[in-house]
Protein backbone atom coordinates (compact mmCIF):
# COMPACT_ATOMS: atom_id res chain seq x y z
CA UNK A 1 0.00 0.00 0.00
CA UNK A 2 3.05 2.30 0.83
CA UNK A 3 4.01 1.49 -2.89
CA UNK A 4 0.49 2.86 -4.28
CA UNK A 5 0.73 5.43 -2.39
CA UNK A 6 3.96 6.58 -3.17
CA UNK A 7 3.52 5.91 -7.11
CA UNK A 8 0.39 8.30 -6.80
CA UNK A 9 1.88 10.92 -5.34
CA UNK A 10 4.94 11.20 -7.78
CA UNK A 11 1.98 11.43 -10.87
CA UNK A 12 0.40 13.99 -8.43
CA UNK A 13 3.68 15.98 -8.40
CA UNK A 14 4.43 15.44 -11.87
CA UNK A 15 0.97 16.84 -12.50
CA UNK A 16 1.04 19.46 -10.25
CA UNK A 17 4.75 20.40 -11.60
CA UNK A 18 3.46 20.36 -15.80
CA UNK A 19 0.06 22.48 -14.53
CA UNK A 20 2.55 25.33 -12.87
CA UNK A 21 4.79 24.94 -16.03
CA UNK A 22 1.67 25.32 -18.17
CA UNK A 23 0.41 28.62 -16.42
CA UNK A 24 4.17 30.37 -15.79
CA UNK A 25 4.57 29.98 -19.87
CA UNK A 26 1.25 31.47 -20.43
CA UNK A 27 1.82 34.43 -18.36
CA UNK A 28 5.00 35.23 -19.40
CA UNK A 29 3.78 34.39 -22.98
CA UNK A 30 0.55 37.21 -22.06
CA UNK A 31 3.23 39.47 -20.83
CA UNK A 32 5.67 39.38 -23.69
CA UNK A 33 2.64 40.05 -26.26
CA UNK A 34 1.08 42.84 -24.14
CA UNK A 35 4.54 44.25 -24.01
CA UNK A 36 5.16 44.17 -27.87
CA UNK A 37 1.62 45.43 -28.69
CA UNK A 38 2.89 48.51 -25.87
CA UNK A 39 6.16 48.98 -28.10
CA UNK A 40 3.88 48.99 -31.45
CA UNK A 41 1.99 51.34 -29.94
CA UNK A 42 4.97 53.73 -28.42
CA UNK A 43 6.38 53.42 -31.96
CA UNK A 44 3.10 54.55 -34.46
CA UNK A 45 2.73 57.07 -32.25
CA UNK A 46 6.89 58.07 -32.18
CA UNK A 47 6.04 57.87 -36.22
CA UNK A 48 2.71 60.33 -35.46
CA UNK A 49 4.22 62.93 -33.89
CA UNK A 50 7.34 62.96 -36.32
CA UNK A 51 4.40 63.25 -38.95
CA UNK A 52 3.00 66.43 -37.05
CA UNK A 53 5.87 67.78 -37.20
CA UNK A 54 7.00 67.06 -40.61
CA UNK A 55 3.15 68.42 -41.73
CA UNK A 56 3.85 71.77 -40.34
CA UNK A 57 7.45 71.79 -41.96
CA UNK A 58 5.97 70.61 -45.43
CA UNK A 59 3.13 74.05 -45.39
CA UNK A 60 5.80 76.39 -44.53
CA UNK A 61 8.20 74.73 -47.61
CA UNK A 62 5.30 75.09 -50.02
CA UNK A 63 4.75 78.75 -49.30
CA UNK A 64 8.05 79.45 -50.01
CA UNK A 65 8.20 77.00 -53.07
CA UNK A 66 4.93 79.96 -54.41
CA UNK A 67 8.09 82.08 -54.51
CA UNK A 68 9.26 81.36 -57.54
CA UNK A 69 13.27 81.32 -56.86
CA UNK A 70 13.27 84.50 -55.20
CA UNK A 71 13.79 82.94 -51.85
CA UNK A 72 15.10 86.51 -50.61
CA UNK A 73 11.83 88.19 -51.67
CA UNK A 74 9.82 85.02 -49.54
CA UNK A 75 11.95 85.35 -46.09
CA UNK A 76 11.30 89.46 -46.48
CA UNK A 77 7.87 88.86 -46.55
CA UNK A 78 7.33 86.30 -44.17
CA UNK A 79 9.76 88.37 -41.20
CA UNK A 80 7.45 91.06 -41.80
CA UNK A 81 4.62 88.45 -41.09
CA UNK A 82 5.97 86.53 -38.38
CA UNK A 83 7.84 86.75 -35.74
CA UNK A 84 11.61 85.20 -36.25
CA UNK A 85 10.71 82.33 -34.16
CA UNK A 86 7.91 81.00 -35.79
CA UNK A 87 9.99 80.76 -38.74
CA UNK A 88 11.13 76.82 -39.26
CA UNK A 89 14.36 75.97 -40.58
CA UNK A 90 13.38 75.55 -44.37
CA UNK A 91 14.48 71.40 -44.77
CA UNK A 92 14.58 69.44 -47.91
CA UNK A 93 11.63 68.46 -49.85
CA UNK A 94 10.89 64.97 -49.99
CA UNK A 95 9.90 62.91 -52.94
CA UNK A 96 6.08 62.78 -51.76
CA UNK A 97 3.78 65.41 -50.71
CA UNK A 98 3.04 65.25 -47.04
CA UNK A 99 -0.83 64.81 -46.68
CA UNK A 100 -3.00 64.19 -43.97
CA UNK A 101 -3.77 59.64 -44.63
CA UNK A 102 -1.32 58.65 -43.13
CA UNK A 103 -2.01 61.23 -39.90
CA UNK A 104 -5.29 59.99 -40.05
CA UNK A 105 -4.79 56.74 -39.95
CA UNK A 106 -2.70 56.49 -37.18
CA UNK A 107 -5.06 58.85 -35.00
CA UNK A 108 -7.84 56.94 -36.19
CA UNK A 109 -5.96 53.60 -34.59
CA UNK A 110 -3.78 54.77 -32.22
CA UNK A 111 -4.59 57.75 -30.75
CA UNK A 112 -8.69 58.24 -30.95
CA UNK A 113 -8.08 61.02 -28.45
CA UNK A 114 -7.10 63.72 -30.50
CA UNK A 115 -9.59 62.78 -33.46
CA UNK A 116 -11.23 66.81 -32.60
CA UNK A 117 -7.47 67.54 -33.32
CA UNK A 118 -7.80 66.10 -36.55
CA UNK A 119 -10.61 67.72 -37.86
CA UNK A 120 -9.33 71.11 -36.91
CA UNK A 121 -6.44 70.34 -39.01
CA UNK A 122 -8.16 69.19 -41.79
CA UNK A 123 -10.27 72.12 -41.87
CA UNK A 124 -7.05 74.56 -41.24
CA UNK A 125 -5.37 72.76 -44.15
CA UNK A 126 -8.23 73.02 -46.75
CA UNK A 127 -8.36 77.17 -46.15
CA UNK A 128 -4.70 77.04 -46.54
CA UNK A 129 -5.17 75.26 -50.01
CA UNK A 130 -7.60 78.10 -51.06
CA UNK A 131 -5.32 80.46 -49.80
CA UNK A 132 -2.90 78.79 -52.40
CA UNK A 133 -5.02 78.56 -55.29
CA UNK A 134 -5.62 82.38 -54.67
CA UNK A 135 -2.30 83.49 -55.07
CA UNK A 136 -1.99 81.12 -57.94
CA UNK A 137 -4.38 83.06 -59.19
CA UNK A 138 -3.45 86.38 -58.36
CA UNK A 139 -0.26 85.31 -60.15
CA UNK A 140 -1.65 84.36 -62.92
CA UNK A 141 -3.83 87.68 -63.62
CA UNK A 142 -0.83 89.55 -62.23
CA UNK A 143 -2.75 91.05 -59.50
CA UNK A 144 -0.11 91.31 -57.50
CA UNK A 145 -2.51 93.30 -54.60
CA UNK A 146 -5.15 90.42 -54.16
CA UNK A 147 -1.55 88.17 -53.94
CA UNK A 148 -0.39 89.87 -50.73
CA UNK A 149 -3.80 89.55 -49.13
CA UNK A 150 -3.78 85.64 -50.19
CA UNK A 151 -0.36 85.81 -49.11
CA UNK A 152 -0.92 87.20 -45.99
CA UNK A 153 -4.03 84.90 -45.45
CA UNK A 154 -1.76 82.04 -46.30
CA UNK A 155 0.61 82.73 -43.63
CA UNK A 156 -2.16 83.27 -41.36
CA UNK A 157 -3.08 79.44 -41.79
CA UNK A 158 0.13 78.49 -41.60
CA UNK A 159 0.47 79.25 -38.05
CA UNK A 160 -3.13 77.66 -37.66
CA UNK A 161 -1.72 74.80 -38.82
CA UNK A 162 1.70 74.59 -37.00
CA UNK A 163 -0.09 75.47 -33.81
CA UNK A 164 -2.71 72.55 -34.32
CA UNK A 165 0.35 69.90 -35.18
CA UNK A 166 2.02 71.44 -31.85
CA UNK A 167 -1.09 70.57 -29.45
CA UNK A 168 -1.47 67.24 -31.52
CA UNK A 169 1.85 66.75 -30.91
CA UNK A 170 1.89 67.27 -27.14
CA UNK A 171 -0.98 65.34 -26.93
CA UNK A 172 0.61 62.24 -28.52
CA UNK A 173 3.05 62.60 -26.61
CA UNK A 174 0.40 62.38 -23.35
CA UNK A 175 -1.30 59.55 -24.54
CA UNK A 176 2.15 58.18 -24.85
CA UNK A 177 2.85 58.53 -21.18
CA UNK A 178 -0.22 55.89 -20.58
CA UNK A 179 1.93 53.25 -22.36
CA UNK A 180 5.19 54.06 -20.01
Amino acid sequence: MDAWIGSVSAIVGVLLGGLITLLITRSQLRHREARERTMLILAKLEELHQLLGNYAISTFNMMGELIEGDIDQFHRLIRQILPAHKIPERHKRTSEPMTLDRISLLIGAYAPEIKGHLEKLMNVTLEFSEALRGISRAKMKQQHSEETEHFKKLVQKHGELDHLCAEMQAEVVSVSRKYL
